[in-house]
Parts: C-alpha cells; structure tokens; sequence
C-alpha cells in the first residue's frame, strides 16, 4: 500500500499543505473538550471523525477533519485538512492511511456529511457511498469515504481515477491488484479491463478475483464468453462465480439460462456465503461428484451432500473393510436389474443425494461392516441411481427408492429370487410399514398371501377397502360358506 503511495506522489507532482495553524486555525477548546466527551459515550473503541466545513479568510473552502483514536499508538487526536488542489505531506499521508486501514472509523450522520461534500465538490463524486450499494454497512465504508475524499481533492493519479469514475471498492483495495498500470488515463486502461467488466468487479464479494493474476485471466474469459447473456443488468455475486465456474470446466459444467436467471434474486448476505462455499467445494470435488448448480431451495441439500463429502474424502476410513469379501457375497445379476455395493463413503453419500434421502448418516456403519447398504440399478443403466437397499444381520431390512417412495412391486418380486440366491431372509410385508402403498404394491402382497392362504387374502382385501365386514364371521369350521357378492 505505502509503496504504491509512493509511486503516485512521484508520478503527480502536487502542492502540499503545511497544516500551519496561524493559516488553518484550531477549533476552540470547547469544541474540543465537546467531541471528547461525545468519543467517551461511543460503542466503538478504534476512531471517531469529526469533520468540519470551514473557510478561511480568503474566502477558501476547507474540510477540517479530527481523528479522535484509541489506543497508545495514536495521540488523542489528529487533524487533517483537506483542500481542493493540495496533499498532505508524505509524513502526514502515511499516517493518515495507517489510521484508514489499521483503524474503523465512524462518522455520526454519515449521509448528511456525504451529501453535503457533494453540494460543495460534485466533481469529487461521494455521492455513490449514499446509495442503495450501502444499505447495509460495510466495515471499510468510512474509511473508504475519507480516502475517497483525500484522492478525490487533489491529481493523485490512478485512485483519483477510479474513485471519481464510482470504482470504490477497486480504489480501496488498489495496492493488492497486480499489474497495474499507473499512467492510465481512464480506469479501462489502468486494469486492461472493458469499462462494464470493472463495473462488475466493483464489489466487495467479487473484487477479491482482481488479486491474483490467474483469477483476473478467467473473470477477462468469462466476461468474453458470457458478455451476450449479461446483457445490460449487471450480474450479482453469485451469478458471477456460477459463470466462472462454468469458464473454468466448461466440458463438465454447462450453462444454463434458467438457473442464473433463477439466482439473480440472490442478494442476500446469507445466500452469498452458502453459494461461495458450494462454488469453492465444486471445485475442490470435481473430482468425484458433477452436481449442477442447485436453485435456491436445493442449495441446502447440495451443500450438506458437498460438505458430507469433503469429510469422508478426509476420513481415514475412506474404503469399505473387506470390500472384495463383502462383493462377492452380496453382488448380483438378473435379467433386468443388478445389486452393487458402494466401494467408499463418497459412494454412499452421492448414492444419498442422487435419491434425496438420509443415506450418508448410514456411512460410518457401512464402512465398519456394521450393516451392508446396496444400490439396485436397472441393468441398462448401471451408474443411475434407482433403489437403496439395506442387510443386517442376514436379513433384508429397508428397501425405498427415490425420496424414501416405496419402489415398484418388480423389484420386490426381484428380491424373492435374489435373497434365495444370496441366503438372507426376505420378509416383503415387513418392508411397508403401512397400506398407504401404491395399487401396484398392494396387489403384490395380495398374491402373496392369496399363495398361502386364501381366506387371509380376502380378509386383508376387505381391510385395504374399509368395507364393513370381517371375513371370519362368514367363516365356520369344516364348513362350506357363500360370501357376499360385492366381497370381489
């Protein structure tokens, strides 16, 4: 930072201010001992800025400033001046943005001050940090404010320029950007950078791509790339990083209109963050899983599935004990459908967000050996996910498809052959814990009980529809019996 003040100052030669008090008078010691008084009552304990708009007796308006800080670092006070056509000394600048940067200023009706900056220097162009931009409070806002109002009041070269063309947040953090330019004469051609794509770094979620050479390259691609969908409303944050997402990995990621449509609502801090962190886990697993970006009422479930992920990537039981013993035992193959069993936790976890259930609590257990969990898939497409299946102790305990549905009355009939094959014990009935069941299910079970006996399978007919009629009343022992005719 203080070595790019120092390339400024010798690229723009300037007049400096000599702070002579006998020239710039002090405020009276009442004044003084006023905003003393007022900094002990203050919430913060960094800096309180009294500014004020004077004139000296040649008729020169002037800002005087105060900065009343804490701490041993500082004197109780320091006082700037601020006047059109003149810096500071080099001495005076230095700690002027040691305060700015190291410090949070606060000034006490800040919209009034910036509005009344405006009325007297419009060509210093404060009047963006009034805006809508600032509805809510950035922490470097004041101190913005004040370094825009130093930059602004005097030819300081390239942070005059930008902070008079509204590019604050570029302005602001200027000595971290490489490969500047510093005899620019418009903000285009300090950054190398279209005018509209500088618009869109001007952000405190996004400026950060300006730091490093590589992220300023692929925001340059995808400003190219996507210029034609941005249009003339400017992208938010998070429609940004989903087109840099894309520009990076363009073979496994594809754009798609309705989803950054659907973000561009997303303003929120909260939003923000959660989609940051999707973006940075995407990338960090593209590796393992391709998971489009969600809209926002999947983003919660995509970045459970990301972060459940990440753990089991780092997990030190990553694979499956006894994998291969486990395979041979449980795997297996019909005509239409095929039993699969996860190799790793990352696995089980993507076979959970695929099926939108629980599955990647069941993990540690199925890692361990603890219970045996089995993905069913149609032999025509063996790498889509279709049923979850789950053996304990030799028996068939949970079977459920998509969302926890209960799968088609196929697949039951499936695991007749396949727990004959495998030798665990498969009891159909006890898989559905109610008659809330699809026709189809219930039919199956049905002829299941129909094989065995069939009066129970009338009287569980009877039951599915609510009729009014127990069978066993109609039914006697050793006797023949003529049921009602509405009864099938």
């Amino acid at each position: 930072m203080f070595q790019l003040m120092k390339i400024e100052r010798s690229l723009h030669k300037c007049p400096e201010i000599d702070f002579d008090e006998e020239e710039w008078p002090l405020i009276s010691d009442d004044e003084l001992r006023a905003m003393e008084e007022k900094c002990r009552g203050h919430y913060r304990d960094d800096a309180y800025i009294f500014p004020l708009f004077r004139k000296r007796e040649d008729g020169l308006d002037y800002i005087d400033l105060y900065f009343w800080c804490s701490g041993n670092r500082f004197q109780k006070y320091q006082r700037f001046i601020i006047v059109e056509g003149y810096r500071f000394t080099e001495e005076k600048e230095l700690l002027f943005l040691n305060i700015l940067h190291e410090k949070h200023p606060f000034i006490d009706r800040f919209e009034v001050f910036c509005s009344k900056v405006n009325k007297i220097y419009p060509e210093w162009h404060l009047s963006y940090y009034s805006q809508d931009r600032f509805y809510k409070r950035q922490d470097d806002e004041f101190s913005q404010a004040m370094e825009h109002l130093y930059y602004a009041s005097h030819r300081s070269g390239a942070k005059e320029l930008l902070y008079k063309s509204g590019f604050t947040f570029i302005a602001w953090n200027l000595h971290r950007i490489p490969s500047l330019n510093l005899a620019g004469t418009t903000p285009e051609s300090i950054h190398g950078m279209p005018k509209k794509l500088l618009r869109i770094m001007d952000n405190p979620q996004l400026v950060g791509f300006l730091f490093e050479e590589e992220s300023i390259e692929l925001s340059r691609r995808s400003y190219l790339k996507f210029s034609g969908y941005i249009g003339k409303k400017q992208p938010n944050s998070i429609q940004w990083e989903y087109l840099c997402s894309i520009s990076k990995d363009s073979k496994a990621y594809k754009f798609k209109r309705s989803t950054y449509e659907g973000i561009s609502v997303l303003n929120s801090e909260i939003y923000w963050e959660r989609y940051a962190e999707f973006f940075r886990l995407k990338d960090e697993l593209k590796d393992i899983i391709n998971i489009e970006t969600p809209k926002p009422v999947d983003l919660r479930a995509a970045l459970r599935t990301m972060r459940n992920l990440k753990d089991v990537k780092n997990d030190n039981i990553y694979y499956v004990r006894d994998y291969e013993k486990r395979r041979k035992l449980y795997e297996y193959s019909s005509d239409d459908y095929i039993v699969v069993m996860p190799r790793n936790g990352v696995d089980i976890v993507k076979e959970g967000y695929f099926q939108h259930n629980c599955l990647s609590t069941y993990v540690e257990d199925v890692l361990y050996g603890r219970t045996e969990v089995l993905f069913i898939r149609k032999k025509e497409e063996p790498d889509k996910s279709f049923v979850t299946m789950e053996i304990n102790e030799g028996k068939i305990t949970e079977v459920r498809g998509s969302c926890n549905n209960y799968p088609c009355a196929d697949i039951y009939r499936f695991l007749e052959k396949y727990s004959l094959d495998v030798g665990c014990k498969y009891v159909p009935e006890e898989l559905v814990e109610d008659y809330n069941c699809p026709q189809e299910l219930f039919q199956y079970f049905q002829e299941r009980r129909a094989a065995k006996n069939p009066f129970l399978w009338v009287h569980e007919k009877v039951y599915y529809y609510r009729e009014q009629v127990n069978i066993w009343d109609f039914i006697e022992d050793d006797q023949s019996h003529e049921f009602p005719d509405d009864l099938f």
